[in-house]
């Protein structure tokens, strides 16, 4: 489990990222509604937002997309607190995003799973940065963004925005194929053990003179002791730690 800062803590990862610009092209005012509902682009992505949210093209985020951002300005007059919050169909391992409210004392940042429990939360510095999370398994559902303010004054003229929302999972082809290698390499292995301890022995191509009779004993035991316990492993699954 991992709190990011910077859009470089997802390179490996396979994600979507969106920049909002293309909505902006297209005339597109306002995304989500309370709920859920309303106009919801990216339900092809899976992803809906839970608040209404602005489509900004004076956003000016220190994002690599640039000026267009999605903006909310739902506030809580008692807390001094606004909101974003979006929600996704199938659960993810990473999320990250660029966010900016240049009058806010800090930015709070929660992910729930799908019983609605938070799983991680952070609090980053106000004004503009990165935030986000990498999760050692698949299971953020929805995330809520807040920033805060120090007075009812200074919520009602600031504006959280966001950018270059980025989000991550395996999907099941990736879980399928890694699967698959991983338990073929360690069988592949198992049998290279037993091949090694049988009469036979290896089969050498380029070689008169492979090496003793111990010594390849010895070797295809310790491959055949290998390939069993990785294909143990790999058959019952890494162990996740809370």
């Amino acid at each position: 489990m991992t709190v990011i800062t910077t859009p470089d803590a997802l390179k490996g990862y396979g994600f979507t990222r969106l920049d909002f610009e293309k909505l902006a092209s297209l005339g597109v005012n306002v995304v989500g509604t309370f709920g859920g509902g309303g106009t919801q682009p990216y339900l092809n992505l899976g992803l809906r937002f839970l608040f209404p949210a602005e489509v900004s093209i004076q956003a000016n985020m220190n994002s690599s997309s640039g000026g267009v951002g999605l903006c909310s300005g739902i506030l809580s007059k008692s807390s001094y607190e606004i909101f974003l919050a979006w929600a996704f169909s199938s659960p993810k391992r990473a999320v990250g995003f660029f966010y900016r409210d240049l009058g806010a004392s800090s930015i709070h940042v929660r992910a729930y799973d799908a019983d609605d429990r938070i799983i991680e939360k952070a609090a980053f510095q106000g004004g503009e940065g990165y935030a986000g999370f990498i999760r050692d398994q698949e299971d953020i559902v929805a995330v809520e963004v807040s920033s805060m303010h120090r007075t009812l004054e200074d919520v009602a003229a600031s504006t959280l925005c966001i950018d270059d929302l980025a989000f991550s999972s395996e999907g099941w082809w990736r879980r399928f194929f890694r699967h698959i290698t991983i338990r073929f390499g360690w069988a592949w292995t198992l049998l290279v053990g037993y091949i090694l301890l049988t009469p036979v022995g290896p089969l050498c191509l380029v070689c008169e003179h492979p090496i003793g009779g111990f010594w390849i004993r010895l070797l295809g035991l310790g491959t055949l002791v290998l390939g069993g316990l990785g294909l143990w492993w790999a058959a019952a699954g890494p162990r996740v730690r809370d």
